[in-house]
Order: C-alpha cells, then structure tokens, then sequence
C-alpha cells in the first residue's frame, strides 16, 4: 500500500508510480487530486488514466480534498473504476485494513476563486458521527485534514494572511479540526478502536 500526499491534478505524479508499481498494487491518496478542478476536460483525463490503471491492476483510493470538486465523490467512481473516488466516511478494506475515508477541507483562499469552478461551498469536512455507529472495526483513518492534536499547531503566515480578509474563517479553520477530533475520540472511547494509523495531507 503506497499511501501519497496532494498533487493539485499532476497526473504525472500516479503514471509515474504505475510505472514503478507491480501489478495489484494500492495507492491511497490524501486529497487534493484535482478533480473537476478549473479544467473542463478532467472527465476525459481520469478515463484515460483509469483506462492505464486497468492495465496494471493497480487501484487508487481518492480521498476528498479542498481542491476537488465534491459532485464526483458520490459514489459513482468506486464499483466499476481502478480510479476510485471515495465517498465521505466510506470503509474500505484495503489489503486487509479497513480505512476510513473523512474528506473535506476549507480553501483558505476561497475569498478569490469562482463557485463552481475552483472553489466548491459544499467542500468543507462534514460530521457523520451517526454512521460510525454501524461500522466493524478501523484499523486506519485517512483524510485530507488533521485533527488538531496534530501538526501544525500554529497557523503560517500564508494562513494569517487569508484569515486577515476572510472574517470566518478563523473560526471554520478550527471547528474541521474539532470535527476530525470528534472523529478520533468517537472512534477510540466510544468504539474501542485501535487506530494503528491516520494520514492526512492538506498542510503544504
């Protein structure tokens, strides 16, 4: 299981690593792929990387990032795909892990992009307690943010700057960390979990 970070629609970046990949190989990647992004021609760009995924047998897991357009994440790029678009709070079992899948994220620099096109109101992490109720086991937590029990701890001076001319987002910032933390604690106390991992991308 190779498990990569956010590549902001570098396709490049997943050919590469079927290039070097042996067959039935999983890749997990931490959001922030690019889908749909400022690009009308990225349907046509996943079918034909979908198409060489198939060919090596290999199966990427997307999770939701900021930078992806959420209308793809419903589902409709699991069951029949090696490209995979994982919808929120999914469990999959990957190589004998069962991963959940918590996608989401606010773009700091939402105040300057078009809706609809690089920025998306529906792109923000979303609690779904009620649906961890009914799951198995986690062995491994995968997202796009992290819970604020992980670094960074502090905001940059690239974060400040957009807080300065974004009057809530200081306070959504903190909440998709609270609600990340929820997800840990509800996981861990009230499930009695064991989780042996959690990834997350985003922080750049």
């Amino acid at each position: 299981m190779v498990i990569i970070g956010d590549i902001h629609g570098d396709l490049g970046v997943i050919y590469s690593l079927i290039e070097k990949l042996p067959e039935n190989s999983n890749i997990i990647q931490l959001g922030d792929f690019g889908v749909g992004f400022s690009d009308i021609n990225y349907s046509d760009k996943l079918y034909k990387l979908n198409y060489r995924l198939k060919q090596k047998k290999i199966n990427v897991y997307v999770c939701r990032g900021n930078h992806d357009d959420p209308s793809y994440f419903k589902g409709q790029y699991v069951d029949d795909y090696n490209l995979k678009l994982i919808p929120d709070y999914s469990l999959i079992n990957i190589e004998g892990k069962n991963v959940l899948f918590v996608g989401g994220g606010i773009s700091l620099d939402r105040s300057y992009r078009a809706e609809g096109r690089s920025y998306w109101k529906e792109e923000k992490v979303v609690s779904n307690l009620e649906v961890l109720k009914n799951i198995e086991s986690v062995d491994v937590v995968v997202s796009h943010i992290a819970p604020s029990f992980c670094h960074p701890s502090t905001w940059n001076d690239f974060v400040k700057r957009w807080v300065s001319v974004d009057p809530s987002l200081s306070i959504e910032l903190k909440e998709e960390r609270k609600i990340l933390d929820d997800v840990f604690y509800f996981l861990r106390e009230e499930r009695k979990f064991k989780i042996k991992n959690w990834f997350y991308g985003h922080f750049h």
